[in-house]
């Protein structure tokens, strides 16, 4: 690698180097970080879950629904852990029924996942804007 040192008052002030190392430069960056992403994660793999998720997420699934499927609960196993009926659980998902805070935290602990998590875009939406129907609307 060829290096041109300019200085300025007698101290080195920039490198100058040919535009294909610095390509290279940035291209062995990257890959050192992506090296301390892979460690980190191997450390502390944290949870992880299939892209298909995230797309019918995206899609305006109900989380409440998807994070239910991804834990691999019915609505009946759900339901009795919340301890409310089939039917409650149903019209949540469905955007018929809103949650209560306690639900929600209910839902929360028992789904394994931040309470933040169990909300849709839209039912985050700021005042003056539709106002969502229920936690966890369905598409």
């Amino acid at each position: 690698m060829k290096v041109q040192i300019i200085e300025k008052g007698g101290q080195p002030e920039f490198a100058v180097v040919p535009f294909e190392d610095y390509q290279m430069l940035l291209q062995r960056l990257e890959d050192l970080e992506d090296a301390r992403d892979l460690q980190e994660y191997l450390v502390n793999p944290g949870e992880s879950f299939p892209a298909a998720f995230a797309d019918r997420l995206l899609k305006g699934e109900s989380p409440i629904r998807l994070w239910r499927e991804y834990r691999g609960l019915t609505q009946g196993g759900l339901a009795e852990k919340v301890k409310v009926s089939v039917a409650h659980i149903s019209q949540i998902e469905s955007g018929k029924r809103d949650c209560s805070v306690k639900l929600l935290r209910a839902l929360s602990r028992t789904l394994e996942v931040d309470i933040e998590l169990l909300f849709s875009p839209r039912d985050l939406q700021s005042p003056g804007q539709e106002a969502p129907e229920g936690c966890g609307e369905g598409a």
